[in-house]
């Protein structure tokens, strides 16, 4: 945790960035949960649970982008936002002296707190509280260098690392991947006019083939075109002891 504070301070200089992606199936992890509270991240002992089943895709929960300066227009993609197996995250503070953090994504204001490993079909106790629960968070630390610039490190955090799974890539119309490139392009002090990669999604193209065309295709393949390189090679042959 010595390095990280001296890797994110950078020499008083900033300009360094720190990401967390979490998992319940991961061991207990307290001091970095206490890190990311300094932060301005809390991590909850638990996951945070849909309880709208309107807001579910199996174990997956639909994830709300939130209006925020850090990351502006691009935080809302025409693309959907799935993630599974969330740890359940809360937002400690919003200013601390020179941090400011940023909730970018919630689940609906449906989700609750509850034991990590829970699946679809539990019932929460009663007095279980609904709420709103961050699912992608962003803290920032600004100063000043020696010329007065604004200079910035960021810590942030992914309640789950499924976020960039690759299950996703084949479902055309979740933006995962893109969502995630966008927060770190906003955070290494990239714009829209730089490049950056996403993996090729590669369709499947399936033909249907009659009985007759299968024969015909047999008959080519194993008699026909045998036959022709034999009667060629012959000729070839014949022509070579003629001459």
């Amino acid at each position: 945790l010595r390095v990280l504070d001296k890797f994110l301070d950078n020499d008083g200089k900033r300009g360094k960035s720190f990401l967390v992606f979490g998992s319940t199936a991961s061991p207990e992890t307290p001091n970095l949960n206490q890190f990311m509270e300094e932060w301005g991240i809390g991590v909850e002992d638990g996951m945070a649970f849909e309880t709208n089943s309107n807001y579910r895709y199996q174990d997956a929960v639909l994830m709300w982008g939130q209006d925020n300066d850090l990351i502006g227009d691009e935080s809302t993609s025409e693309l959907l936002c799935f993630s599974a197996n969330n740890v359940a995250l809360k937002q400690a503070y919003e200013e601390n002296n020179s941090r400011t953090s940023h909730i970018l994504m919630t689940t609906s204001p449906y989700a609750v707190l509850a034991p990590k490993g829970t699946k679809p079909g539990y019932t929460p106790p009663s007095s279980a509280k609904e709420s709103e629960m961050p699912l992608v968070m962003v803290t920032e630390d600004t100063t000043y260098d020696d010329d007065y610039d604004e200079v910035t490190s960021y810590v942030g955090y992914f309640a789950s690392a499924d976020l960039v799974s690759e299950t996703w890539y084949d479902y055309g119309s979740v933006g995962n991947m893109e969502y995630a490139v966008t927060v770190v392009n906003a955070i290494s002090g990239r714009d829209s006019s730089k490049m950056y990669f996403l993996p090729k999604i590669t369709g499947t193209t399936s033909m249907t083939v009659s009985d007759s065309q299968q024969m015909t295709v047999r008959i080519v393949c194993m008699i026909v075109l045998p036959l022709v390189v034999l009667i060629g090679g012959i000729l070839i042959w014949i022509l070579r002891r003629v001459r």
